[in-house]
């Protein structure tokens, strides 16, 4: 497989769960890592942990639904590597209820974080993806691809993203930018716990490990130049059923 080594790879959500593990991975990769968030002290020891490892990591906090915070994070990574061929877009939220019991607020904030940000990240780094012949990660999810009871507008905003990457797929393909849309089923991370789950009820269903996803990131950015990932759906053994 193709290395990513000096590669520069910007990571949205990168604090934790799936985002933490792919800024870990590429990094461990020897890619050059810029990891956002929110969260500035997560970041501090996200950098703190691969500096002590050996890789290469710079943090930029900032909110991924804000175009201000966009433009400073993109800037961020430009300026400390002078372009970007590697964008994973994983800042995301879940909210978890019955829709008519659901607020305007919580469709608002679902589709900022999980389709709003791919749209602001995407529309800046793609110049520069499209120069480098790089490639464009969005963490989806197998409620992409399916409907589930009590997800009606998270799953509705990851079906967004998977009708955003398969349209990028065909304007970008031609142009040697790889979009690939990675759909895992449950991950072991704090997505929506206090928003439809708690931490109990997670713990009595077998997910799947954020570094299963950055495997999967992994895996999609290093296929060779002839060869791309479009869709890549990550089931965990015990769990039956496709979309």
């Amino acid at each position: 497989m193709p290395q990513i080594a000096n590669k520069v790879a910007l990571v949205t959500g990168a604090s934790r769960g799936i985002g933490r593990a792919t800024a870990i991975a590429l990094a461990q990769a020897n890619a050059r890592v810029v990891a956002t968030a929110r969260s500035e002290s997560d970041l501090h020891e996200l950098r703190d942990e691969v500096r002590k490892a050996g890789g290469t990591l710079t943090i930029a906090t900032g909110d991924a639904t804000r175009e201000a915070d966009v433009e400073r994070v993109v800037t961020v990574a430009l300026n400390t590597y002078g372009t970007i061929d590697i964008l994973v877009n994983n800042a995301g939220i879940g909210i978890l209820g019955n829709l008519a019991e659901s607020s305007i607020a919580d469709f608002d904030d679902q589709f900022a974080a999980n389709v709003r940000s791919v749209f602001l990240f995407s529309r800046l780094a793609i110049p520069y993806l499209v120069k480098q012949r790089g490639n464009l990660v969005n963490i989806a999810s197998i409620s992409g691809l399916k409907g589930f009871a009590r997800a009606s507008i998270y799953a509705a905003s990851k079906f967004a993203v998977i009708g955003m990457s398969r349209s990028l797929d065909i304007e970008l393909g031609p142009l040697g930018v790889k979009v690939t849309a990675i759909c895992p089923a449950g991950v072991n991370t704090d997505w929506a716990i206090g928003t439809g789950l708690t931490r109990e009820q997670v713990a009595t269903i077998d997910r799947l490990r954020p570094e299963t996803i950055a495997d999967a990131v992994l895996y999609a950015v290093r296929q060779p130049a002839n060869a791309r990932i479009t869709e890549l759906i990550v089931y965990p053994m015990s769990e039956g059923g496709h979309q």
